[in-house]
């Protein structure tokens, strides 16, 4: 019984944190292309660490998303 309990914990954990993690990722995309697309306007080479900045955020709203999802996945079809 207890066994169940601390896995169903663990997948509620995953779920929250990789939704987070999403979200994170999601508001560090929308800033860091926002002052880059005014450092571009600017002729400011600074663009270049927004957008790498933008690259990193996208990549951590992919992985948080991946997280959600592979957790659903593995609860509903155990044998995947």
């Amino acid at each position: 019984m207890d066994d169940k309990v601390d896995a169903k914990v663990v997948e509620v954990v995953q779920r929250i944190l990789g939704a987070v993690v999403a979200l994170g990722g999601l508001v560090l995309v929308v800033f860091a292309v926002y002052y880059g697309w005014i450092a571009y306007r600017w002729n400011d080479n600074a663009m270049w660490g927004y957008f790498m900045m933008a690259a990193g955020g996208a990549l951590a709203v992919f992985n948080g998303c991946r997280k959600c999802l592979c957790v659903t996945i593995k609860s509903t079809h155990p044998e995947v």
